[in-house]
C-alpha cells in the first residue's frame, strides 16, 4: 500500500499544481478583466451618467490608486494571517464591491465603489504569484510566472471583447455584475484546493514579540501617491507655474522623501525597500514602472479613440482587438515553455519594440482607416504584451529568496500599478489639453466669411436640401454638423500626437531592457 502511495505521489503532485493554478487564477483573471472591460464601456457609462472625460478618468484612476494603497499591505497581512486567507478576503471584497458598482447610478458612488474594488484586486495578483511559485520547483519557475502572466495579460487582451459584447447587447452595469458567478466559483476552489507548503511560510516570531503594522508608512505612501496623481491630472489644467501647482508639487516631493526615509529607518517597514539592494530586482522594477505607465495609457485611450473618433460601436471596437487576444494567447504559453531557451532580455526588447511599432502605426490612423488595418496593428500589440509580461516579471524575481517572494512580488506589482496609474492620469490630461489646442488651431480656418466655411455650407446645404430638409433649418443643422466634425478632427490630431509620443517613449525604453541581461559567472575553485 505504501509503495502504491509513493508511486501515485508525482501524479497527484502534478494534478495539484494545475488545480491550484486554476483556483488562484480565476479571481485574478476577474480583477484584470474588470478594468479592461470598463475601458471599452466608458463611452456608454459617460453617456448614461452624464460624465465628462475627466470624471470617467477618475473611475479608472480610483481603482488603480486603491490597488497601490493596498499592495504594500499584502506582504504584512500574508505574514500575519497567511497567504491563502489574504487571497480569500481580497476576493470577497472584490466581489461585494463589484455588485455595488453594478447597482449604483451615481458617479461619486461609482468612484467610491471602484476604489473598494481596487482594494480587493490589489491583493489578488501578488498573492497569486507567490502561491503559484510555491507550487513549482525552481526548474519550472518559468511555467509559474507564465500562468500568472497569462491571467494578468488576458484581462487587457480579451477584456475589451467581452466588455464590448456586454455593453452592446446588455448594459454597462453588467461589466461589473458578470464577475459574481465566476468569482464565487474561484472562491470555493481556493478554499478547498489551495495549500501553502511549510517551507514557503515565514519563520515564526520569537516568543513574546509582536509584529507591528507600519502606520506611518501606510499613511505616507497612499497620501503621497494620491497627491501625485491629483497633481498630474489637474496640473495641466491649472498651469504648471501657478503657485498652487508648485506648492502641491513640493508637498508631493516632501511626502515621498519622508516615506523613503521612514521605510529605511523603521524596524518593521510596510514596504521592504531593502529588496532594491539586489540590482536585478531594482532595474526590473524601475523598468516595469516605466513600461506599464505607457501600456496602461495606450490600453485606456485606444478604445476611446475607436468609439469616440472613428465612430465604432463597442462590439466593433472589441472585434478590432480580437487579433491581439489570439497572438497573446499563443505567444504567452510558448514563451513560458521556452523560458530557459530564449534569452529573456531579448524577448523583452522585442516586446517593447512591438509596442513602439504599433503606437507609431496608430499615430497615422485617419477617419477613413479600415478595421482590417487596425486589427493588423493591434495583433503586434499581442506580441508586445507577451514579451513584456512573461519575461519582465521572471527576470525581476529570479534572484529573490522563496520566503521573500510575497514582499518582492507585492513591491514589483506596486511599481507596475503606480506607473500605470500615474501614466494613465498624465496622458489623459495631456490628451484633454491637446484636444483643446487642436480645436483652437482649426477654428480660425472656418470663421464667418472664410472660404472653407462658405464652401462647406454650400456643399452641405445642397445635401440637406436633396435629403428633404426644410430650408429654414438647413444652416443650423449644417453648422451643428460642422461643430461635430471639428471636434472629431481635433480629437484625431490629439490622439495621433499622443500615440506618436508613446511610440517614441517605447523606443527609448528598448536599450534599458539589456540592463537585465544575465551575466555568466566563472565557476570558482
Amino acid at each position: 500500500m505504501n509503495t502504491a502511495a509513493v508511486r501515485a505521489t508525482p501524479v497527484q503532485a502534478l494534478a495539484g499544481k494545475w488545480l491550484v493554478s486554476i483556483s488562484v487564477s480565476l479571481g485574478t483573471l476577474l480583477a484584470t478583466f474588470s478594468s479592461s472591460m470598463l475601458n471599452i464601456a466608458l463611452p456608454h457609462l459617460r453617456g448614461s451618467l452624464g460624465a465628462s472625460l475627466q470624471e470617467a478618468t477618475w473611475v479608472i484612476a480610483s481603482f488603480a490608486m486603491a490597488n497601490i494603497c493596498v499592495m504594500p499591505l499584502t506582504g504584512f497581512l500574508s505574514r500575519r494571517f497567511g497567504q491563502k486567507q489574504v487571497y480569500i478576503l481580497a476576493l470577497c471584497v472584490f466581489l461585494v464591491s463589484s455588485f455595488l458598482c453594478g447597482m449604483t447610478r451615481s458617479m461619486p458612488l461609482l468612484i467610491v465603489f471602484r476604489a473598494f474594488q481596487g482594494m480587493g484586486a490589489g491583493a489578488l495578483l501578488p498573492t497569486e504569484q507567490a502561491l503559484l511559485q510555491q507550487q513549482f520547483p525552481s526548474s519550472q519557475q518559468g511555467i509559474a510566472i507564465a500562468i500568472a502572466s497569462m491571467t494578468a495579460l488576458m484581462g487587457p487582451a480579451a477584456g475589451p471583447i467581452l466588455g464590448g459584447l456586454i455593453v452592446d447587447y446588455m448594459s454597462w452595469p453588467w461589466v461589473f455584475l458578470v464577475n459574481l458567478p465566476i468569482g464565487v466559483l474561484g472562491l470555493v476552489m481556493v478554499i478547498f484546493f489551495v495549500k501553502v507548503p511549510n517551507e514557503a511560510r515565514e519563520k515564526p516570531l520569537a516568543p513574546g514579540t509582536v509584529q507591528r503594522l507600519d502606520g506611518w508608512g501606510l499613511l505616507l505612501l497612499p497620501l503621497s501617491l494620491s497627491s501625485m496623481q491629483f497633481l498630474l491630472m489637474e496640473g495641466t489644467r491649472w498651469g504648471w507655474t501657478e503657485p498652487g501647482t508648485v506648492a502641491l508639487a513640493l508637498g508631493v516631493a516632501l511626502g515621498l522623501l519622508m516615506f523613503v526615509f521612514w521605510e529605511i529607518t523603521t524596524h518593521a517597514p510596510i514596504v521592504r525597500l531593502s529588496l532594491f539592494s539586489e540590482p536585478r530586482f531594482f532595474i526590473g522594477t524601475a523598468l516595469a514602472a516605466v513600461l506599464y505607465s505607457m501600456l496602461n495609457a495606450s490600453q485606456y485611450l485606444f478604445p476611446l479613440f475607436m468609439q469616440e473618433v472613428l465612430g465604432f460601436t463597442a462590439t466593433q471596437a472589441a472585434l478590432a482587438l480580437v487579433s491581439r487576444v489570439v497572438v497573446s494567447a499563443v505567444a504567452t504559453p510558448l514563451l513560458g515553455r521556452f523560458h530557459n531557451v530564449l534569452p529573456p532580455h531579448v524577448v523583452l526588447a522585442v516586446g517593447t519594440l512591438a509596442f513602439a511599432y504599433s503606437c507609431i502605426q496608430m499615430s497615422a490612423f485617419t477617419l477613413e482607416t479600415e478595421a482590417s488595418h487596425i486589427a493588423g496593428v493591434v495583433a503586434v500589440q499581442g506580441l508586445g504584451f507577451s514579451g513584456i509580461g512573461v519575461t519582465l516579471t521572471t527576470l525581476t524575481l529570479s534572484r529573490t529568496p522563496m520566503n521573500q517572494k510575497v514582499d518582492a512580488s507585492s513591491l514589483h506589482t506596486l511599481a507596475k500599478h503606480t506607473g500605470g496609474s500615474l501614466g494613465l492620469t498624465f496622458f489623459a490630461a495631456y490628451l484633454t489639453r491637446d484636444v483643446g489646442m487642436a480645436r483652437m488651431a482649426l477654428v480660425p480656418q472656418v470663421v464667418e466669411g472664410s472660404l472653407p466655411l462658405r464652401e462647406y455650407l454650400q456643399t452641405r446645404s445642397v445635401q440637406l436640401l436633396v435629403a428633404g430638409m426644410e430650408p429654414e433649418r438647413i444652416r443650423a443643422v449644417a453648422l451643428e454638423t460642422l461643430e461635430q466634425l471639428l471636434e472629431r478632427q481635433a480629437s484625431l490630431l490629439a490622439f495621433g500626437k499622443l500615440f506618436l509620443l508613446l511610440g517614441a517613449l517605447f523606443l527609448a525604453a528598448v536599450p534599458l531592457t539589456f540592463l537585465l541581461r544575465s551575466r555568466k559567472v566563472a565557476p570558482q575553485g
